[in-house]
């Protein structure tokens, strides 16, 4: 009778574990503690899944334009609003490979890397000007670096994307100077790096779909 409850309990405790197991796989979220001086806590997705954080990503950073175009221009979202308004920052574009009909897997890496980098940098001038936000900001800093390190473990040559330097003056339209053009220099950005991100994650589920493919075939 003994051994038979040690046999349950053993098999109650393997299935319990079981389940944490799937349960920690499963979760796509961990706490992350940055530099808030309120000590509030922010959550940032942690996953070996590189389309789900260019996924999350890609809609955070489109809550995040939206957000801060109620909160500084104080009108309703618009889409077309500063159309004519134009700045040059990273875009995937059909010259780049990540497309399905002209696929260069390295070349699409490549230009992925480089652009994450880029627009890294200019987080931190829509961090400091966009204060009010700048928790989220972080946040999205945060998994930029998450995905980014993933990228490059899948480049056969990582060493090809050097360090960029950047001076953030030099790109922006509007100065710096004004509250007005700051606001305006954080929306382009912010409507800029939405558009990468969502090019960025169709050419990862490409990727991914080859792969997937290629396995199936073998």
């Amino acid at each position: 009778m003994d051994s038979a409850q040690h046999l349950h309990g053993f098999v109650l405790a393997l299935l319990v574990v079981s389940l944490s197991a799937l349960l920690v796989r499963a979760a796509p979220i961990v706490e992350f503690s940055g530099d808030d001086s309120s000590g509030s806590s922010r959550t940032i997705p942690l996953s070996t899944n590189w389309e789900s954080l260019a996924e999350w990503l890609h809609s955070e950073v489109l809550k995040l334009r939206d957000q801060q175009f109620r909160d500084v221009f104080h009108l309703p979202v618009n889409n077309s609003s500063f159309s004519l308004y134009t700045i040059k920052l990273p875009q995937i574009t059909v010259a780049d490979g990540c497309l399905s009909f002209e696929f260069r897997k390295e070349h699409c890496l490549i230009t992925i890397a480089m652009g994450l980098q880029e627009y890294l940098e200019y987080m931190d001038y829509v961090k400091d000007s966009y204060t009010s936000g700048k928790d989220d900001v972080e946040k999205v800093r945060h998994t930029i670096q998450n995905l980014s390190a993933d990228v490059f473990q899948r480049m056969k040559n990582p060493k090809s994307v050097t360090k960029l330097e950047i001076n953030t003056k030099d790109i922006l339209l509007h100065s710096s100077d004004s509250e007005w053009g700051q606001a305006v220099n954080v929306h382009l950005i912010l409507r800029e790096f939405t558009n990468f991100m969502e090019k960025t994650y169709l050419a990862i589920r490409n990727i991914n779909e080859r792969k997937s493919r290629k396995i199936i075939f073998v």
